[in-house]
């Protein structure tokens, strides 16, 4: 009923300061597993001509759905503000059980039982846009998400268009090089005091390696440009703003 309660809170979006309007949001896939698992789009996936699926690392569950919904606006904010089309939308995936923090993070069997339904995904949606205006689809990853996400492109083509790592917990040696992950782009970046990351590369290896073919990104921020630096491994962290979309913080 927790997990529930929070999948439906994070339908619902954050009343920003100076009235601005959110984009509407859609709960798109919801299983009745153990730990239930669900989806939430914000933007509207059958006009989107650009959608992005963000996808989580160890330890977050569908009890963090208004927090990784609200990665997902972020992701939204950005991508309209240098120049994405105005029908684009960003899905919140926590499609797959992710690992507990600690040694599962380590091991490859949550990534192989989530590579498929990632996969699936995707696949679920090119065949339903198919034939329209559907121009790119891409994922952002962080953690083991990238791990997973890694099995799930190097797989099959599926067609995507960019591929994010965000301190990644490592990409499988059986995945020579970032040309077999059948994305146009593939793109790596971590905080530099991210000391979480590494531990999960412990028998993995880094795609940020030369020979790996990725290519580096900064994560250290831009002041001249108002952007902050990543300063944790952590991709957005719980508070009264992210975690509660009625709270006064948004307004005060």
């Amino acid at each position: 009923a927790r997990r529930v309660r929070a999948i439906r809170d994070a339908l619902k979006p954050a009343a920003r300061a100076g009235g601005h309007a959110e984009p509407r949001r859609w709960l798109v896939s919801l299983s009745h597993r153990d730990p239930p698992l669900a989806a939430i789009t914000v933007g509207d996936l059958d006009t989107a001509r650009q959608v992005t699926f963000t996808v989580p690392g160890m330890g977050t569950y569908t009890d963090d759905m208004q927090l990784w919904t609200e990665t997902a606006q972020n992701v939204f904010d950005a991508q309209a503000a240098v120049g994405a089309p105005a029908a684009h939308a960003v899905v919140a995936w926590i499609g797959y059980r992710t690992p507990p923090p600690g040694v599962d993070a380590t091991l490859g069997d949550y990534a192989e039982r989530g590579a498929p339904l990632l996969a699936s995904e995707i696949q679920g949606l090119q065949a339903a846009r198919h034939g329209g205006d559907l121009a790119s689809v891409n994922v952002i990853a962080h953690s083991y998400g990238s791990t997973m996400a890694a099995d799930a492109l190097a797989a099959r083509d599926l067609g995507v268009d960019s591929f994010v790592m965000l301190g990644s917990a490592g990409v499988e040696d059986g995945i020579a090089n970032a040309r077999q992950l059948h994305a146009r782009h593939v793109y790596a970046g971590e905080a530099a005091d991210d000391g979480e990351a590494v531990w999960g590369r412990l028998s993995r290896q880094d795609p940020r390696a030369p020979g790996f073919g990725a290519t580096v990104i900064s994560v250290d921020g831009d002041p001249a440009r108002g952007l902050l630096p990543v300063t944790t491994h952590a991709p957005v962290l719980h508070s009264r703003w992210n975690d509660d979309p009625d709270s006064r913080a948004w307004t005060a």
